[in-house]
């Protein structure tokens, strides 16, 4: 990411109508572009309402304040902290690097553990006379409205530790445990939530290749500019979410272009007593949420930019805690299962 003063690409897009009809349509579209059978999707479908649980998948009745902390609490920030010492293992996860090609299909096989609907969009780009191999990996998982809510992250680091204090360093690659590995984790944590729960709305998990790289947010770019059949009807960046002192930063281009989603989650963050990890330094930060409020999308993006290891050498895992993986995790599952449909139910 970067501070929001230099231009960027636009790119239009076919909006999805919002009435109930056209959002089914979308839904079954979706599903079908990510290779899964529409008679068997239909299935699933029925078989979570009808039988309440397909499999490992369970339906819950979201009116249920029990159940509904019951899902909170399911987020394991033990196991997602675990992801994120793991992804900074591999090495920094720079384009064209044999560390950026190792976590790309070790996220592959970590999605496809959760669904069967992952999509990777393999793309390249051009950089000082030089082309890098990117890749966007999308999961998919179906709730019981084709409401679709993006939720996403980048999982590349930073080229060049160009914020170092020692200049020796600042051309050594950023070993991204939180500004890569955090929102990543969080995402792969969420992914084994809604394999078990049937969420009330359509949830796509997108990890955005090449935000922090070259002319940066590639990834995002490209997800928009791509001829596809499907686009989420709203989204949520997380971006360097795993800082030890927690603190999210008000982003103004989210809550100036998209206030409803930004004042929607808020109710999510007062709801589970969190405002002391939000309300940090007002910035106004070019990142993944800018090429969707470009398409005409509500967009917002959650970052703790006072983080001090941001594009550094130190940007590693003792900067970061579980905990604030669970704060960020927890409160997007409470977004998902509850607060969502205030958002969705009057667009």
């Amino acid at each position: 990411m970067r501070m929001a003063n230099e231009p960027h690409q636009t790119a239009s897009l076919n909006a999805f109508r919002k009435d109930k009809a056209k959002r089914r349509n979308a839904s079954r579209k979706l599903r079908m572009h990510f290779c899964v059978p529409l008679v068997t999707a239909l299935l699933l479908l029925v078989s979570f309402i009808a039988l309440k649980g397909c499999s490992d998948s369970v339906y819950i009745s979201f009116g249920n304040h029990s159940n509904i902390a019951h899902i909170i609490r399911s987020f394991d920030e033990v196991e997602a902290f675990k992801l994120l010492e793991e992804q900074v293992a591999m090495g920094a996860r720079v384009p064209n690097t044999d560390a950026h090609k190792k976590c790309m299909l070790w996220l592959e096989k970590q999605m496809k553990k959760y669904t069967d609907q992952v999509h990777i969009q393999h793309f390249e780009v051009s950089w000082r006379n030089e082309t890098y191999k990117l890749a966007n990996i999308i999961a998919l998982f179906a709730g019981l409205s084709g409401d679709t809510l993006l939720i996403g992250t980048h999982w590349d680091c930073h080229p060049t530790a160009d914020k170092d204090k020692d200049l020796a360093k600042r051309t050594e690659p950023v070993p991204g445990a939180n500004d890569g590995a955090s929102g990543t984790a969080v995402l792969l944590e969420l992914a084994k939530v809604l394999k078990t729960y049937t969420p009330p709305i359509t949830v796509m998990l997108a990890l955005f290749d090449g935000e922090d790289f070259g002319e940066y947010t590639y990834g995002s770019k490209h997800f928009v500019s791509s001829p596809t059949p499907y686009m989420p009807d709203a989204v949520i960046i997380i971006d360097m979410v795993g800082d030890a002192d927690l603190r999210i930063s008000n982003e103004l281009n989210s809550i100036e272009h998209s206030r409803k989603l930004w004042e929607t989650l808020m109710e999510s963050v007062r709801a589970l007593s969190y405002g002391k990890y939000f309300g940090g330094s007002n910035v106004r930060i070019s990142d993944d949420h800018i090429p969707f409020i470009k398409a005409g999308k509500e967009a917002i993006l959650l970052i703790d930019f006072d983080y001090p290891y941001w594009h550094t050498t130190d940007d590693t895992p003792d900067k970061c805690s579980q905990a604030s993986l669970g704060i960020i995790g927890r409160l997007l599952i409470r977004f998902i299962f509850v607060d969502a449909k205030k958002f969705f139910g009057s667009n």
